[in-house]
C-alpha cells in the first residue's frame, strides 16, 4: 500500500474513532442524568421524575446504538490500516448492554444498578479507543 494511500486510510479510522466516542460521550451524558433521576425516584421522586429518568434512558439507548454502528465501521476502518488488521474494537458488551440495560425496571435500585454497570462499560469502551485513535494518530506523524 501506498504512503498517501496509507495516510489516507489512517485519517478514516481516526475519524471512526471520533465518531464513536461522540456517541460514548453522549450516552454517557444521558446515563449520568437517567442515574441522578434514578435517585430522586429512589428518595419519593414522583411521575416527573421517573418520566425524566425513562427518557434519560431511551436517549441513552439511542446512543448507545448509533456507538454500536459507528464502532462496526471503525473495526473496517482499522482492518484498512496496517499493523492494525488484528484489532477490533470490544463492542460485545455494548452489543448486549441495551437489551440488558433496557429491559423493563422491575424496582428502581436495580435500574440504578444497571446504570452504574453501563456507564462502566461505556467507560471502558472510550478508553480503548482513546488508546487506538492515540496510536493512529502516532502512525499519522510517521
Amino acid at each position: 500500500m501506498n504512503n498517501s494511500l496509507q495516510r489516507k486510510e489512517i485519517r478514516e479510522a481516526i475519524d471512526a474513532c471520533t465518531e464513536t466516542l461522540e456517541y460514548l460521550d453522549r450516552a454517557q451524558d444521558s446515563l449520568k442524568s437517567a442515574g441522578l433521576w434514578g435517585l430522586v425516584d429512589l428518595f419519593g421522586g414522583k411521575f416527573f421524575s421517573t418520566f425524566l429518568k425513562h427518557n434519560s434512558m431511551h436517549e441513552a439507548q439511542a446512543n448507545i446504538e448509533k456507538a454500536k454502528r459507528s464502532m462496526r465501521r471503525l473495526s473496517k476502518e482499522l482492518s484498512d490500516v496496517r499493523r492494525f488488521e488484528d484489532l477490533h474494537v470490544q463492542m460485545g458488551d455494548l452489543i448486549s448492554m441495551a437489551d440488558y440495560f433496557f429491559d423493563g425496571a422491575i424496582a428502581d435500585w436495580l435500574v440504578q444498578a444497571r446504570i452504574g454497570s453501563a456507564r462502566e462499560q461505556i467507560r471502558r469502551a472510550q478508553e480503548q479507543i482513546w488508546d487506538v485513535r492515540e496510536e493512529l494518530r502516532r502512525l499519522e506523524k510517521e
